[in-house]
């Protein structure tokens, strides 16, 4: 954000100032040099009175004795503080106390003045710092409040963070978590990160901003949705650096996309591996064996008497029975290896990094798991088992016509 060129001696013009001064003389001079040069000064003799004039008054900068009677000016400020933690304040006093000027800078003060006052050599100086300070405020104000504007018309979700804190969002992020204000999700997540699930192939943990800035399209999971994230540093003059982050909501694509590699890579009736598929996991288990000198075993097996079931139940019946089948397999297969529908009645499986002695206590196990449940059609089936160790390049087609043989 570029600001306009700022006048500072104009700026000046437009202050309200509250002026508080238990010493006459001193309030004369100062009164009638600033009535000159700000927009309304307010007058008055202790810091009760000062209470109740900034009550009833827009004030923007608070020039202060500090010793007076009834309320001396510190206390004042700090009464003033709990209105308005940001109100500009300059301190004066005709007492040359470290003690006092400490305690101004512990209020935030934006000058100490010593008495007598040299207005246009130390006063005027400050009145520009402050009106030029509190134009910067209003034009970074206008700016934000263009911006969320701009921000909240944006159907995505829209944030600007640090990687952990939470610092600015638009309404779509706050209506996706149904929340009133920002205050509220900062107390419901102190830690952004905790507002991601971690999945394989989603961005989370704690380092997850890192990953959004350096991984190619990168996702995110939240309340079971699933968003395409963006993320750019904003080019503030800070030492901390802040991101607006875009989260666009692909929830709709991805299942499309899961619903499309499906079709392409499962069997439409088992929803295992289809043949395709398989080719290509054969394919690059073989490559890995010529790498590592290892084996890997392929396990073909059929169900006996498929023409008869199919006769007696019926199409429906022995899809269901097929599908029972190959879900029976691939849970008991778990994470070691992986199984397809050949085609029909016929299966196969791949037992990656085994040799022949590992596949057949397998298909033993296997076997006892198959004769042992009951199926849906009421009934319990048997399966063919034929077993092939590839441990060097050899072709599918060539373990099939050996396998098909043996069975």
């Amino acid at each position: 954000m570029s600001l306009p060129l700022l006048d500072p001696a104009a700026l000046v013009g437009k202050l309200n100032v509250l002026y508080v001064e238990d010493d006459e003389e001193t309030a004369r001079l100062l009164t009638n040099f600033l009535e000159k040069r700000v927009k309304q000064v307010h007058v008055t003799t202790n810091g009760e009175y000062g209470l109740e004039l900034f009550r009833n008054k827009k004030v923007d900068l608070v020039i202060t004795d500090i010793k007076m009677p009834y309320m001396d000016g510190l206390e004042m400020v700090r009464h003033l503080r709990k209105k308005n933690h940001s109100l500009k304040v300059i301190f004066t006093s005709a007492y040359h106390e470290e003690d006092l000027f400490l305690k101004a800078i512990e209020l935030g003060a934006e000058g100490f003045l010593t008495k007598p006052i040299s207005p246009n050599s130390s006063l005027l100086p400050l009145l520009k710092k402050v009106a030029v300070e509190l134009e910067k405020k209003r034009l970074l104000k206008e700016y934000t409040d263009t911006l969320r504007l701009i921000l909240d018309y944006i159907d995505s979700m829209v944030i600007v963070t640090d990687g952990d804190r939470l610092f600015n969002c638009n309404a779509a992020f706050l209506r996706f978590f149904q929340m009133g204000d920002i205050k509220l999700f900062r107390q419901e997540y102190p830690h952004l990160y905790t507002i991601f699930e971690c999945r394989e192939d989603y961005v989370c943990k704690e380092q997850w901003l890192e990953d959004v800035l350096h991984t190619p399209s990168p996702k995110v999971k939240i309340k079971h949705r699933i968003f395409l994230c963006n993320a750019k540093e904003i080019n503030v003059q800070a030492k901390q650096k802040k991101y607006v982050v875009n989260f666009t909501d692909i929830t709709r694509l991805e299942h499309e996309k899961s619903v499309l590699k499906e079709h392409a890579t499962k069997d439409s009736v088992t929803k295992v591996l289809n043949r395709s598929s398989f080719q290509q996991l054969y394919e690059k288990e073989l490559s890995f064996i010529e790498k590592t000198k290892g084996s890997f075993c392929v396990i073909f097996f059929n169900l006996q008497h498929l023409h008869r079931i199919n006769d007696a139940y019926g199409h429906e019946s022995t899809d269901a029975l097929l599908y029972e089948l190959a879900q029976l397999v691939e849970k008991f297969l778990k994470d070691k290896g992986s199984v397809a529908r050949w085609g029909g009645g016929e299966f196969v499986i791949l037992l990656p990094h085994s040799a022949k002695q590992v596949a057949e206590e397998f298909v033993q196990k296997l076997q006892n798991k198959i004769n042992g449940h009951t199926f849906a059609i009421g009934e319990k089936i048997r399966c063919n088992f034929a077993i092939q160790q590839v441990s060097e390049h050899i072709t599918l087609q060539h373990v099939f016509e050996h396998l098909t043989h043996k069975t």
